[in-house]
């Protein structure tokens, strides 16, 4: 017998016990699609599709593309595998990673699933960020079929014969459909097929290299170690890139949070009709924008304007508090909210207060520095330094 012949006719390892890393990780997609919809960014824009997510909430939560990764988004290469746009997407991704993992876990255990998976991820997510210039990628494609296209390479350790052919036909079912172009579409949205193709190809060179050390005789998987060590880096890296989700997460809920020009300009055409009709208006663009300082900032003067001066210090105490509020501007409109607040503490008598909310300002330059020290609240003007 030839050693190829011998290779091919070698079984594959009888099926263990149940595959609980591939029940852990489809449990994880749900938990992290839940946990798209409670950290959504500006839920008034709908995604597309069933449950969709929107594009502001899938960056902010580590979705990648070509502009992202470069401007220091290399940890998004491996956050984007574990989200999806829509509940389609993610019943999909669900059931095809159960298919693929409840087949190759108890054959290659849980060290060469977890390689497979994480080594498919990341090269979907490149190809995925080379081919597409501007399109958000999320979802575990490349992971998925990373596991088919690895199953089909190893399916030659199958003997030959009717086995084999329908093992190898049930891959190729979903494997060649998904690197069709012309059903790469689904429900209103477009599948990224270069993250397909990456995850594919990633897993058919892991699954030729696994099939040429394996014993020609026995049924232990080779190369444990490589693939223990592929799923640790794998494992650290992912658990990095989530830290810098969590660290990213309120500067982009900041951006995407901000009201629209014309947003701005309408509200503040309406507050100039009148005090009522600004009350009104400020509140409603605080409503629709409720991370946007400047709303705040219109809603604040606008309560001063109708005599409900103590309202609008509480709502600027608040937004001053926001140690994240106004990381989307420049210092200069932070500036205006503490002059804005020491002169309403003024109006109410509160002189003490005053100086200490515009202290920050003592010395600075702008108009804002001028308007708390024509008010007399800088230690320079009152001789007197408030702490």
């Amino acid at each position: 017998m030839s050693p190829a012949a011998q290779v091919e006719s070698t079984p594959l390892p009888a099926p263990g016990h149940f595959p609980w890393l591939t029940a852990a990780c489809l449990a994880a997609f749900c938990v992290v699609f839940g946990l798209e919809h409670h950290f959504a960014i500006r839920p008034d824009l709908r995604g597309q599709g069933v449950w969709g997510l929107n594009v502001p909430t899938l960056i902010a939560l580590g979705g990648v593309d070509r502009h992202l990764l470069t401007a220091g988004g290399v940890y998004r290469l491996f956050t984007s595998p574990w989200l999806h746009a829509d509940l389609v997407h993610l019943s999909f991704n669900v059931v095809a990673f159960g298919l693929a993992g409840a087949c190759l876990e108890p054959l290659l255990g849980r060290a060469w699933l977890s390689a497979l998976c994480l080594a498919g991820a990341l090269g979907g997510s490149l190809l995925s960020v080379a081919l597409n210039a501007e399109a958000v990628s999320v979802g575990a494609s490349g992971a998925i079929l990373a596991l088919f296209s690895a199953g089909v390479m190893l399916s030659r350790r199958l003997p030959p014969g009717p086995r084999r052919a329908r093992a190898r036909a049930r891959l190729l079912q979903v494997l060649i459909p998904s690197l069709v172009p012309a059903v790469t579409h689904l429900d209103g949205g477009t599948l990224d097929l270069a993250a397909h193709l990456g995850g594919a190809l990633t897993g058919a060179a892991l699954g030729a290299v696994l099939l040429g050390r394996w014993p020609r005789e026995g049924a232990a998987v080779p190369l444990r170690a490589l693939a223990l060590a592929i799923a640790a880096a794998g494992v650290v890296a992912v658990g990095v890139a989530a830290s810098q989700v969590e660290r990213g997460y309120l500067r982009w809920q900041g951006l995407f949070s901000l009201a629209e020009a014309p947003d701005l300009a309408a509200a503040q055409q309406a507050i100039d009709q009148g005090p009522d009709q600004a009350v009104a208006a400020a509140a409603q663009l605080v409503t629709r924008y409720p991370k946007d300082p400047r709303a705040h900032l219109m809603h604040a003067m606008a309560l001063e304007r109708v005599a409900r001066v103590a309202e609008g210090v509480k709502e600027l105490r608040a937004l001053l508090a926001d140690p994240h509020a106004f990381d989307a501007f420049e210092p200069a409109l932070a500036q205006q909210a503490r002059a804005t607040l020491a002169a309403m503490l003024v109006d109410l008598g509160r002189l003490e207060e005053a100086k200490f909310a515009a202290d920050p300002l003592c010395g600075a330059q702008g108009k804002p520095a001028e308007m708390v020290q024509t008010l007399g609240l800088c230690a320079e003007a009152t001789g007197v330094r408030s702490r």
